[in-house]
C-alpha cells in the first residue's frame, strides 16, 4: 500500500480516504484522491520515484487530460486502472468483488486526446449550466466553481482558467462576484499564485476558488442554446444494450468516428453513473452532433422463446434514438445480422447498418458518417 502525501497524477493533497474498490496485484494502490477519485497504477507503468506516470505528464495539457480521464471515471462510478501502453497487466486486477467496474487507461489515451483550445470557454459555460440544474438552483442564482468542471474542460493552469473566466465576464456571459484580479491578489498574499501552476497545486487555491461566485446571464444562456442549435460540438452519443461484448462495439464506433474526423468523441452514458441517468442521457443527446444507436440484444444468451428474448431486448436504444430523432439529430441505426429478426416492426423500414463483425461495422460506419453527417 503506497502512502504518498500527494496524488501522482494531479498533485492534489490526499485528505480523504476513498474505500478500496478492487484488489490490485503487482500495483501501487492509492486509497483515493478527492479530485481523481479511487484508482490504482500498475508498477511497471511508473518510474521508481513515482512522481509521474511517465515524463509525458510534465506537459500541462497531457496532465490535464489524464486528470480529465480520472474524473470522467469517478463521475461514472468507474475505478481507474493506469497500465503501461500495450500491456495486459489489467488482467491482474481482481474485480470479482469490486464495488465499481474498472476502466483501464494508458498514458497514450491522455497524449492522443484531442482538445479544442478555442472551445474551452463555451465548455466551461455549459458545465456551469449543468451545476445549476444538478443543484436545483434558480437560473440566476449564484454558485461556486467546481474543480471537476475546470478539469472536465481540460484547463491546464491557474492563468488559463483566469483568462477564460475574465473573457466570460467581459462578454457578459457570466456575472462575477469576485474578479480575476481580486482573485490573483488573494493568491499573491498567500504566496500561492503561479501562472503555470495547476489549479489544485495548493489547497489554498482550491479554497479560494470556492469563493469565486458567479451566475450565468441571459446572454450566457442564449449562447448555450445557440451552440446547441448550431450543433457546434464534436460529441457523438452511443445508445446500445449493455451486453457482454459492449466494449468491442464501443471501440469500433470510436475508431470509426476518429477515422472520419479526429475531433469526434463517441461515448456512452454508463449505467453506473451516480446522477439521475435519464437527465444525463437527455443532456448528452442534446449536446451531441449525432447519435449512433445499436439494437442488438445480448447475443450470448440462448433465446429459446420469445419470453426469454424479452429479458434482453433493447428498449433503451428505442428511447434514446427516438428522443434524438425528435430533436432533429441525425441518428445512425445499427443491428447485428443475427438480431435483425428481433427489431420492432415500427422501425423495420429504417435504413439500418446490418453488420456481421466489428471490421464490417467499422467499414460501414465510416461510409455512413461521411455520407450522412455534415462535419
Amino acid at each position: 500500500m503506497n502512502t504518498l502525501n500527494k496524488c501522482p497524477i494531479c498533485n492534489y493533497n490526499f485528505n480523504i480516504n476513498v474505500e478500496t474498490v478492487a484488489e490490485c496485484k503487482n500495483t501501487d494502490m492509492y486509497k483515493g484522491c478527492e479530485l481523481c477519485g479511487s484508482y490504482c497504477i500498475q508498477k511497471e507503468s511508473i518510474p521508481p520515484n513515482i512522481d509521474y506516470l511517465t515524463n509525458e505528464l510534465q506537459n500541462p495539457q497531457i496532465r490535464a487530460n489524464a486528470i480529465y480521464l480520472n474524473i470522467q471515471n469517478k463521475l461514472n462510478e468507474r475505478f481507474s486502472v493506469w497500465i503501461p501502453v500495450g500491456s495486459s497487466l489489467g488482467e491482474k486486477v481482481d474485480t470479482t468483488n469490486a464495488k465499481m467496474p474498472p476502466k483501464f487507461n494508458t498514458i497514450d489515451d491522455a497524449i492522443n486526446m484531442h482538445v479544442s483550445q478555442s472551445h474551452k470557454y463555451i465548455e466551461l459555460l455549459k458545465h456551469f449550466e449543468n451545476n445549476i440544474k444538478e443543484q436545483k438552483l434558480g437560473a440566476f442564482d449564484a454558485f461556486s466553481i467546481c474543480l471537476d468542471d475546470i478539469y472536465l474542460c481540460r484547463i491546464t493552469s491557474v492563468d488559463e482558467f483566469l483568462k477564460i473566466y475574465d473573457y466570460l465576464n467581459n462578454k457578459n456571459l457570466i456575472s462575477c462576484y469576485l474578479t480575476s484580479d481580486q482573485f490573483k491578489k488573494i493568491l499573491e498574499k498567500i504566496n500561492s499564485y503561479k501562472e503555470n501552476a495547476l489549479i489544485n497545486d495548493h489547497n489554498y487555491i482550491k479554497s479560494e476558488i470556492d469563493k469565486l461566485k458567479q451566475n450565468i446571464t441571459i446572454e450566457g444562456y442564449h449562447l448555450i442554446e445557440d451552440e446547441i442549435k448550431r450543433n457546434k460540438t464534436n460529441k457523438v452519443f452511443i445508445a446500445m444494450k449493455f451486453h457482454a461484448d459492449k466494449d468491442n462495439y464501443i471501440k469500433s464506433v470510436q475508431d470509426s468516428c476518429r477515422e472520419v474526423k479526429p475531433e469526434l468523441e463517441a461515448n456512452i452514458v454508463s449505467p453506473h453513473h451516480n446522477k439521475f441517468i435519464v437527465d444525463k442521457i437527455i443532456n448528452e443527446i442534446r449536446e451531441s452532433k449525432f447519435v449512433i444507436a445499436d439494437f442488438t440484444p445480448d447475443l450470448n444468451k440462448d433465446y429459446t422463446s420469445e419470453n426469454e428474448y424479452l429479458k434482453y431486448k433493447t428498449d433503451g436504444s428505442y428511447f434514446e434514438a427516438g428522443y434524438a430523432f425528435g430533436l432533429g439529430k441525425e441518428v445512425i441505426y445499427t443491428v447485428k445480422k443475427d438480431a435483425l429478426k428481433y427489431l420492432h416492426f415500427d422501425i423495420m423500414q429504417i435504413n439500418f447498418i446490418i453488420w456481421e463483425n466489428y471490421d464490417d461495422l467499422k467499414e460501414q460506419l465510416i461510409d455512413r458518417i461521411k455520407a450522412s453527417i455534415k462535419l
